[in-house]
């Protein structure tokens, strides 16, 4: 089978994501910030005076088309990181003109991304021989989990996420926050192990994009093999988080409701995938780059629910059975 597939070209799916237009507003900052020699700083103009001047004299330039073919596989990704660690909006059903214009003004931008040579693997298969598990070590003494002690992990999140559903239903009381105790927030599989894959001379995509990294630290990273014939389901954008949510659902409206209607203004219904029954079919379920970007920070609508892909890293494959062996020792990598 043919892994390397051309990109879907749909600036507009791209831009209806809080993270594909902040990825798209970010490249096209950090382009105006070196095409034009404006200051610059970590990915980040410093001075946001004529920030929407910039972007729109980046856009319209042919530098930033020639800056883009510049650019590396790997580059691309430390743009992508500060998405992924600093966070996004969600484009809301009544979002405001002044948003809308503001999408409308990316789509060279998203096209441009999406015809990028350095790009085109976004959207393939997750590569069995290129996968590499990443246990990032955030506090002294925290000692890597053993194989053996995944899935049984991944059992007791599952149980304690449906105990947190039953007891906020019991507890129905809309006037309690966000951050009571039995509140989630999380739409991925928690305790499950995941892995992503090597580009260019980095080992993993998940040194970099991993969602919850804070400050420099040390990791550890192990080659990951994965059994012949794994099944894994790809999502690769919201009409494939819709069809595995459609096809396995699991009712987390009451567990939700009260941190993702503060997001997403919606105050209806909420589903996820039930991975109990997921994992019956499928080994493994890859989230690519593209599938990110496009998912990410958008509300799924789902018959009369919706649905919301939260706290995912760029090209993760979650494994939710036992599939997949560490091969070596660690590897010690510095996160910066």
């Amino acid at each position: 089978m043919d892994r390397q597939r051309p990109l879907k070209v749909d600036a507009d799916a791209l831009l209806r994501s809080g993270a594909g237009r902040q990825f798209c507003k970010l490249l096209a900052l950090v382009s105006a910030a070196n095409v034009e020699g404006g200051p610059f700083s970590g990915g980040h103009p410093v001075d946001k005076t004529g920030k929407e001047k910039r972007l729109s004299n980046a856009i319209k330039s042919e530098a930033f088309l020639q800056f883009l073919d510049s650019r590396s596989e790997r580059s691309l990704l430390d743009i992508l990181s500060q998405v992924v660690l600093d966070g996004f909006w969600f484009i809301r059903d009544d979002e405001s003109e002044s948003s809308k214009n503001e999408g409308r003004a990316l789509e060279a931008v998203a096209l441009a991304v999406l015809q990028a040579k350095s790009t085109q693997w976004w959207s393939a298969e997750a590569p069995p021989n290129k996968q590499h598990f990443v246990f990032h070590i955030l506090e002294d003494g925290v000692e890597p989990p053993t194989k053996s002690r995944f899935h049984s992990t991944l059992d007791i999140e599952l149980d304690h996420d449906r105990e947190a559903e039953t007891t906020a239903r019991e507890e129905d009381d809309d006037s309690l926050g966000a951050n009571t105790v039995w509140a989630q927030e999380f739409s991925r599989p928690d305790g499950a192990l995941w892995t992503t894959q090597s580009v260019e001379d980095l080992p993993a995509v998940d040194l970099v994009c991993f969602p919850d990294l804070f400050g420099p630290h040390r990791a550890l990273y192990w080659e990951a093999k994965v059994d012949q014939g794994s099944r894994i389901f790809e999502i690769n954008g919201p009409e494939d988080w819709r069809e595995l949510v459609s096809r396995y659902p699991r009712d987390v409206s009451y567990s939700r409701r009260r941190s993702w209607r503060e997001e997403t203004g919606w105050s209806g219904g909420w589903l996820i995938p039930d991975w109990s029954l997921v994992r019956r079919d499928f080994d493994g379920l890859h989230l690519s780059v593209l599938g990110y970007l496009e998912t990410v920070g958008r509300c799924v609508v789902i018959g009369e629910h919706r649905s919301n892909l939260v706290a995912w890293g760029p090209d993760q494959v979650f494994w939710l059975n036992d599939v997949v062996t560490l091969i070596g020792s660690a590897q010690e990598w510095l996160v910066e």
